[in-house]
């Protein structure tokens, strides 16, 4: 059963308690007379989208008038739904409650569905700051835009009305305009597969009550591990014991089990003998949230074992050999299988030789090295670079947009009409017809590093974790390290590089856009990029599970016909599918396939 399943449980009680004052408030107000406030209810379909909402503007193509929202989710999986209120006038003290999931093969607790609001936040868009919905919290009121006509670049924006701790329940608050809802479903360990369906009541205190309709479908077979590596540079800075478990039990919910390591080995007082106290401890908070053991690990500063260093002597690289094979028998002894050291962090040319006998030192001591790289590593280091983590093609030319644009809003109305928006994989998969960026030829230098046996992840791909194009998050993370042959991600970054929590209440800058998640006094605050991050993760899942259902058909030489249609339509999925579509395509051939099997 999994860890996070007693949030179930224990948000199932609290909801219990809502949805007992939400009887009685719908009771009494679902005959509201004259005067009664008006609203809309509008589907965010699909929620992960690249068409952002905003407060001030009209609502995009994607929210549309409806009743039912509709998921399907595998046993342990999250998956998320999104409607918007939309009032000509204020509704007083607005809650949403959700009862059970019913349906023939049982019931779901109402705990298992998590009702947040998406809160319109203050960021920085371009290289000024704009206002967008993207921050998911229990509290309405927790989270405030200010200074609307501040216009000077990186402005702080917002503040926390008091200390940013979340409640763990949604709370109600008045809508003057509009407000996005976002469900989340975790369905149980051991729910039975079938169809499900639960009453959602949208209240308020000055207007009728109205009813909308959940719809889970729970497929009958379990998902399996992802065939990529899901990482992310996480420099955030140490706080307490609390919050770093937090902080690792929200990434192994949204399927980042391996992040990087800003923290790592140190040396004692002696300044000579090495220190695994600090690296054992982190391991202890991560192994305690199912970060289970058993992979590699990736130290992008490693205090005395630096992968960048250069010029070193040779009693000095003889040292660095000496302290990199006490390291590999310190972690191979913790139970994981490698450790990679990072270089240079992008370094070109020059400055990549330059590092040549450091990086031998470290293999010659078992251990391994990775780069972050804009792709042109392979002529000066091609053969001894492990892990090679590069940036996506369309870095450059986001970038150059975003610069260029003065006008957040007119920015983000025309994000979901460019070139690497509307299919971001063809970037990686055809760059010469992007040579305008001069990016590497992407499909040869993957080939060339799995010639090596070595492995290549992606970072800064849909450029950083704030930007405001969660759909190219989801399709990068899931569909496109398939079609692109990668091995993993490791995007940048779960929190712009050693920023604190904020502690206390008052304003707070948000002036990067780097961040996945914002971070609080205790736990981090999820957002829409990081809620299109693990879609991506779960799409791979799918896709794994139909693949090893394929390998089995195989296998048993069974079904023949069936899995040589299925693989054949494997083959011609395009780059721009309709992610949610796949996804349901997938489910239904692991279906089929997985029931002939047992037939």
């Amino acid at each position: 059963m999994s860890k996070l399943y007693p949030q179930i449980m224990k948000r199932s009680f609290l909801c219990f308690c809502v949805a007992t004052l939400t009887s009685i408030a719908s009771e009494q107000y679902s005959r509201a007379g004259e005067g009664a406030a008006e609203y809309q209810i509008y589907i965010v379909d699909p929620p992960i989208n690249n068409q952002m909402i905003q407060e001030h503007r009209d609502l995009p193509a994607v929210c549309r008038p409806g009743t039912v929202l509709s998921l399907m989710a595998c046993r342990g999986e999250y998956e998320s739904t999104s409607f918007v209120v939309e009032t000509n006038s204020q509704l007083n003290e607005v809650l949403v409650t959700v009862g059970e999931l019913t349906g023939d093969a049982g019931t779901i607790p109402a705990g298992a569905v998590d009702v947040r609001v998406v809160q319109p936040c203050w960021l920085r868009v371009t290289d000024h700051p704009g206002r967008m919905n993207w921050v998911l919290l229990h509290d309405p009121a927790l989270l405030k835009i200010v200074h609307e006509q501040d216009k000077t670049p990186y402005s702080a924006g917002m503040s926390f009305t008091r200390r940013p701790v979340d409640t763990e329940v949604l709370q109600a608050a008045d809508v003057a305009k509009r407000q996005q809802f976002w469900l989340t479903v975790q369905v149980p360990d051991d729910a039975l597969a079938g169809n499900y369906s639960a009453a959602v009541f949208i209240t308020s205190t000055n207007a009728t009550t109205r009813k909308l309709t959940l719809k889970l479908k729970v497929p009958g077979f379990d998902l399996r591990k992802p065939n990529f590596e899901y990482s992310v540079f996480y420099a955030s800075k140490y706080h307490n014991d609390k919050m770093r478990s937090n902080e690792y039990q929200n990434m192994a919910a949204h399927g980042c089990m391996n992040p990087a390591f800003h923290d790592s080995v140190t040396l004692a007082a002696d300044e000579q003998t090495l220190d695994f106290t600090v690296l054992g401890h982190e391991l202890d908070l991560r192994e305690q949230v199912e970060m289970a053991a058993g992979g590699p690990l990736y130290f992008v500063s490693s205090g005395p074992i630096n992968a960048g260093t250069t010029g070193l002597s040779n009693t000095e690289l003889a040292q660095l050999t000496a302290r990199v094979e006490e390291t590999v028998v310190w972690i191979r002894g913790r139970g994981y299988s490698d450790v990679y050291f990072m270089g240079s962090d992008e370094a070109t040319g020059e400055k990549l030789l330059e590092q040549r006998p450091t990086w031998k030192a470290i293999h010659k001591g078992g251990g391994k090295v990775f780069i972050s790289n804009y792709g042109g590593f392979f002529p000066h280091v091609g053969e001894m670079v492990d892990l090679a983590v590069v940036t996506h093609p369309s870095g450059n030319p986001i970038d150059v947009a975003n610069t260029k644009s003065s006008s957040p809003d007119s920015y983000l109305a025309d994000v979901p009409t460019f070139p690497w928006v509307t299919n971001p994989i063809d970037w990686i998969l055809d760059p010469v017809t992007h040579n305008q960026f001069n990016p590497p030829n992407y499909p040869d230098m993957i080939r060339r590093v799995h010639d090596n046996g070595f492995k290549i992840f992606t970072y800064m791909d849909s450029l950083a974790g704030g930007y405001g194009i969660p759909e190219v998050q989801r399709r990068l993370r899931g569909l496109g390290l398939w079609m692109a042959k990668l091995d993993g991600t490791m995007p940048w970054s779960y929190h712009h590089f050693r920023v604190g929590p904020h502690l206390e209440a008052g304003p707070l800058h948000w002036s990067n856009f780097h961040s996945f998640v914002l971070r609080g006094a205790e736990a981090p605050f999820d957002t829409l990029a990081w809620e299109g991050y693990r879609e991506g993760y779960d799409d791979a899942r799918y896709l794994a599970t139909l693949q090893h259902a394929i390998a089995d058909c195989k296998k048993n030489g069974t079904h023949r016909a069936v899995t040589a249609e299925t693989e054949a339509w494997l083959e011609r999925v395009p780059t721009d599918v309709d992610l949610n579509d796949w996804r349901r395509q997938l489910a239904t051939r692991i279906d089929a396939l997985v029931r002939r099997e047992s037939n």
